[in-house]
């Protein structure tokens, strides 16, 4: 009879378990699709066919003195455009800190930070 009840016992105590862990696992489930739907890291299939349509083999090297600036300016299409820049890094150096800034302006000569 003891044994019984000890059995029901730990049944008991694996059902709240597994109840638990189905709650806690859905709930990450939720917000990990959050995160996923929402993250500006991945864009849709559709969009990445679309820059691949306006390809550019526009390709410029330069390479910057540390401890200097580099600044270019360029005009966009549309609000949300995509811009790409690539860099690296030589190999070797004690700092390899690369600072970037985004400065918008508008039509009316406001600047704007980012």
């Amino acid at each position: 009879m003891l044994k019984l009840r000890r059995k029901r016992h730990q049944v008991a105590i694996l059902e709240q378990a597994v109840d638990v862990y189905t709650s806690e696992f859905e709930s990450f489930i939720k917000f990990i699709s959050g995160v996923f739907a929402n993250s500006p890291f991945f864009i849709s299939a559709e969009a990445a066919g679309a820059l691949e349509t306006r390809k550019n083999d526009e390709y410029k090297e330069i390479t910057i003195p540390a401890g200097k600036n580099f600044e270019v300016s360029f005009s966009v299409d549309s609000v949300n455009s995509y811009i790409a820049w690539d860099f690296s890094v030589v190999q070797g150096k004690i700092s390899t800190d690369i600072g970037f800034s985004l400065e918008y302006t508008n039509e009316s000569g406001e600047k704007t930070v980012s």
